[in-house]
């Protein structure tokens, strides 16, 4: 039930984003669909799969074409900041999977600005809920928490209060 209600949801959202394109709303729809998708598989097996990660970015170029938000900065700088991550670690840090998925929601949010706005939210989001899981006991430091969840929800957040948090912070 929690799959159906999700994607009941999903669609819900894209269509209230994006009222006057019906095909839009439904590469939105798909879109976050798919990052539903990666973030569930994510949180269960470490990992996200090439098989959607792959078409999530080509789907998110489709949909900055057909929103006219194409930019090359905003994937560029998303995917940069976590592969700097991966190399520095050695992959312990974040996963090959997350900079895949970086670049397509910089591609789907359209500038750097608010792909900013949702790696820092996924940030703060990762933090507090790595913070309730070391006070419970749930985790330990040693413990590895997927981020693909968190890169997810940064980016719905990025999409329904995006511009007023822009507003906010004076992006």
């Amino acid at each position: 039930p929690i799959v159906e209600l999700a994607t009941g949801v999903i669609f819900v959202i894209a269509a209230l984003q994006i009222p006057e394109s019906s095909l839009v709303a439904l590469l939105l729809a798909v879109l976050l669909w798919l990052l539903f998708l990666m973030a569930f598989i994510d949180a269960q097996i470490q990992g996200i799969p090439d098989i959607l990660n792959i078409p999530f970015v080509l789907l998110a170029l489709l949909f900055a074409w057909f929103t006219d938000t194409f930019t090359i900065l905003a994937p560029v700088l998303a995917a940069g900041f976590f592969a700097v991550q991966w190399i520095a670690s050695k992959g312990a840090w974040v996963g090959s999977g997350d900079i895949i998925l970086a670049a397509g929601i910089g591609l789907m949010l359209g500038d750097w600005q608010r792909t900013l706005v949702a790696i820092v939210v996924a940030y703060i989001v990762g933090a507090f809920i790595a913070l309730i899981g070391l006070m419970t006991g749930k985790v330990t430091r040693r413990d590895r928490i997927a981020f693909g969840p968190f890169l997810a929800i940064g980016a719905l957040v990025t999409i329904l209060w995006g511009e007023w948090l822009l507003k906010m912070v004076v992006l």
